[in-house]
């Protein structure tokens, strides 16, 4: 069974996924479209005219539209990006071909990406980023992660005997629409950090919506899983179906015009084009029409916020990540202080691999009891990712047998204070930028925005159901998330990898491992990247599809119960070479019906 990439989703709703299966289709929308359109149906003998062709070496599929495999591994001199597909990373080289610096170039191609894969990312989302600027040698965060309306209440999402959100609004519909953060996150970056002005990084996403890009294998499916939301909506079976009311094929073109206007509006306006006026407007009316109760005033009330980011060190390399409200940084680098004082044992033993899932648990554990937004509650962060508070857990772990873990007490190691596709971009003079963004589900909330071309997020979904947890949902706070976005440093302070990656709460595990990977066993960029992951949370593990049922068996045998397959995160990354070129690769494994994905890493 393939991997179901969802971003950002909440731990609950993870757990439901364990057997990687797609979400509940009362709401996905999914009722099946006409038999003919689940058959793979056959390409275009040509592509239409297109914004950007995708070449033949970046293809997912064949000529008879057929899902393939491609190479993955780039090397480039002067600057390159890695993301879930070719255009939006092509359009960020570009733009450092022009002169933009890395900030430029992910500000381009996250918008991009709000075109080319509407499913996992849009203007109506939010996410963070984290840069190394190789001049000042600072590394800072910057969140636009969604927040709650301030009418939001626990009290709306109506649970009942058994603690179940009736009808599920706090995953679909109005109730689960957080105040969208990606346009004034993006724009911020831009302002601060990057070279160009707003109105060149935004026309080629306007261009791609207009001209068109290219339906994947991966697409598709995506479509097609969400077939009953396309067909029952004048405007979305315009963009999506064909004109037969099927899912478009493999190989045509999708243009979204109602998004070009979209983002024109904001290219002319900036934030003011969307956060204001006709385009605000149809958000509150399309939320509010749905059961929400997001009103202007959160509109006019949202702003990104920056801080450094959570740093440590693990053999002398240095780990800048996520700070609250992602819980990603807070916990790579807790995992690897536990590891840094734990052997290291061959790369896809059963030794390597139980160490770890012990070491996962002991972190979920700590995840789940003290993780939230810090602006609402005191998170011992410091005391988290404390060198001495891992050296007691690491003595916790027996190499013999599966354990149950409660979570320890950070607080007595706290110091003095108190945060999904993802790309990654680096260039030749050391900045190093990634950014993770969502709108949380696949399609979000299901809730689209007529005449903008755009879903809203469903972002409140992470939040915990029900008052009083570090992760309940109050207004104008942020959920928790997972996202790392992630850069690395070597022991001389040089540039090293930045990486990502989607994928709920196996972000973090994910993205740690790709880190580990390069670092204890010396493997390339893909390599990486595309070697076996798990991820434990109590008793389950779960693993990626190239581990060894031998392996596997022997976990088994000490007591891990559950092992089955899944994904964990879905990485990008680039890594600087000892010569001083890049090399960047993604995750090669589909999600959903697409054995193979459409991530890339291009450079010049």
């Amino acid at each position: 069974m393939k991997r179901f990439l969802a971003l950002a989703l909440t731990a609950a709703m993870v757990l439901s996924l364990a057997a990687c299966g797609p979400q509940k289709p009362t709401h996905a929308g999914s009722s099946a479209p006409p038999a003919s359109s689940s058959q793979n149906p056959a390409p275009p003998e040509q592509t239409p005219s297109v914004y950007m062709d995708i070449p033949q070496e970046y293809r997912s599929w064949d000529e008879n539209g057929k899902n393939i495999n491609f190479e993955r591994l780039t090397t480039a001199e002067n600057g390159m990006v890695a993301a879930l597909r070719y255009e939006p990373a092509q359009v960020g080289v570009d733009i450092m071909k022009k002169g933009g610096n890395a900030v430029d170039a992910a500000v381009a191609t996250a918008l991009a990406l709000t075109v080319s894969m509407p499913q996992m990312c849009g203007v109506a989302g939010g996410g963070f980023m984290t840069f190394y600027n190789a001049e000042t040698e600072n590394t800072i965060f910057l969140s636009f992660r969604e927040t709650a309306p301030m009418f939001q209440t626990a009290e709306l999402w109506v649970q009942d005997e058994e603690g179940n959100v009736i009808g599920e609004h706090n995953m679909y519909g109005g109730l689960s629409v957080g105040v969208p953060g990606e346009v004034a996150g993006l724009y911020q970056a831009l302002s601060e950090y990057g070279t160009m002005n707003w109105e060149d990084v935004i026309q080629p996403a306007i261009d791609m919506a207009r001209e068109g890009y290219v339906v994947t294998p991966e697409l598709y499916q995506w479509i097609e899983y969400a077939y009953a939301d396309m067909a029952s909506n004048a405007q979305l079976s315009e963009i999506y179906l064909d004109e037969n009311d099927m899912v478009k094929p493999v190989n045509s073109i999708i243009k979204n015009e109602y998004m070009a206007k979209a983002l024109e509006l904001i290219r002319d306006k900036g934030p003011d084009g969307f956060y204001k006026g006709a385009m605000a407007d149809a958000m509150i009316h399309a939320v509010q029409n749905a059961g929400g109760v997001m009103t202007q005033a959160d509109l006019d009330g949202y702003q990104p916020w920056e801080e450094s980011a959570v740093s440590g060190t693990y053999r002398g390399y240095t780990i800048a990540s996520s700070n609250s409200p992602s819980s990603g940084g807070t916990f790579i680098v807790e995992t690897l202080n536990i590891l840094e004082n734990l052997p290291v044992y061959e790369f896809n033993t059963v030794e390597y691999w139980h160490q770890l899932a012990e070491v996962q648990k002991m972190v979920w554990a700590d995840r789940g009891q003290y993780m939230g937004d810090t602006r609402f509650v005191d998170v011992p962060i410091d005391g988290i990712i404390s060198k001495e508070y891992a050296k007691t857990l690491a003595n916790k772990v027996d190499m013999t047998k599966s354990q149950d873990f409660s979570y320890g007490n950070p607080w007595d190691y706290e110091t003095e204070s108190q945060n999904t596709t993802s790309f990654s971009v680096a260039d030749k003079a050391g900045n190093m930028v990634t950014i993770t963004h969502t709108i949380n589900g696949v399609w979000g909330s299901r809730v689209y925005v007529d005449d903008y071309g755009f879903f809203m997020n469903n972002q409140l979904g992470d939040f915990v159901v029900g008052s009083g947890y570090s992760n309940s949902v109050q207004p104008g706070k942020c959920p928790l998330s997972s996202m790392s976005p992630t850069v690395v440093l070597d022991p001389d302070g040089k540039p090293f990898m930045t990486c990502g990656a989607p994928g709920g709460v196996t972000i973090y595990p994910g993205v740690c491992q790709v880190i580990l990977n390069a670092i204890d066993y010396k493997m390339n960029i893909d390599e990486a990247i595309n070697s076996p992951r798990i991820t434990a949370m109590g008793p389950s593990i779960m693993y990626t599809p190239e581990m060894e049922q031998s392996v596997l068996d022997q976990l088994s045998a000490l007591g891990h119960t559950q092992v089955k397959e899944g994904y964990v995160g879905i990485p990008t990354g680039i890594m600087y070479m000892p010569d001083g070129t890049l090399q960047g690769s993604a995750e090669a494994t589909g999600v959903m019906g697409a054995e193979f994905s459409d991530g890339v890493a291009v450079g010049y």
